[in-house]
C-alpha cells in the first residue's frame, strides 16, 4: 500500500482506482479466509492480505507480474497463487476475481467446494465496500 500511495502522490491521481481495487481485494481475501477458516492463524491472514495486495502491483509499475515477484523475492506459494491461481491462496484470489467480474459460475464452484451459501458473501462484500469507501474518503 505504501508503494501505491507513494506512486500516487504528485501524480494526476490515475492510481487511485487501482488503490481502491487493492483495498477491496485485501479485504475480500482476508474475510473469505476467515469465513472458510474461522481459526485462521495470523500468518494465514497476512498471506491472504499480501496476495491481495500484490495481485495488482504489476499494473502500478507496468512490469510483468513474474518480474516484480522475482524482484520482491516472494515465497513460491505466493507466486503460484498470484501467477497461476494455484493453492489455497490462489483459490481465494480466483474467487475475489470472480466476485469482481460477477462470474456466477466461478462463485458457485467456490461456494459448493466450501459448503457455503450466497448469503454468506453478502456481508463480506458489503464490508469490503465500506472499507473501500472509507479509504476513498481518507484519500480526499
Amino acid at each position: 500500500m505504501m508503494l501505491l500511495f507513494s506512486e500516487t502522490q504528485g501524480s494526476d491521481e490515475n492510481n487511485i482506482p487501482l488503490m481502491l481495487m487493492v483495498v477491496n481485494r485485501t479485504e475480500l481475501m482476508t474475510q473469505l479466509l476467515e469465513l472458510i477458516e474461522p481459526n485462521a492463524t495470523k500468518s494465514q491472514k497476512a498471506t491472504a492480505y499480501f496476495v491481495g495486495m500484490l495481485s495488482l502491483i504489476h499494473l502500478l509499475f507496468n512490469i510483468p507480474h513474474r518480474e516484480i515477484l522475482r524482484r520482491l523475492n516472494v515465497a513460491p506459494e505466493i507466486e503460484r497463487a498470484l501467477v497461476g491461481g494455484d493453492g489455497f491462496f490462489g483459490e481465494l484470489l480466483t474467487m475475489v476475481r470472480s466476485i469482481e467480474m460477477l462470474d456466477s459460475e466461478g462463485i458457485e464452484l467456490f461456494l459448493e467446494k466450501h459448503a457455503l451459501e450466497y448469503g454468506a458473501l453478502e456481508p463480506l462484500i458489503a464490508s469490503a465496500m465500506e472499507k473501500v469507501n472509507q479509504f476513498d474518503e481518507a484519500m480526499g
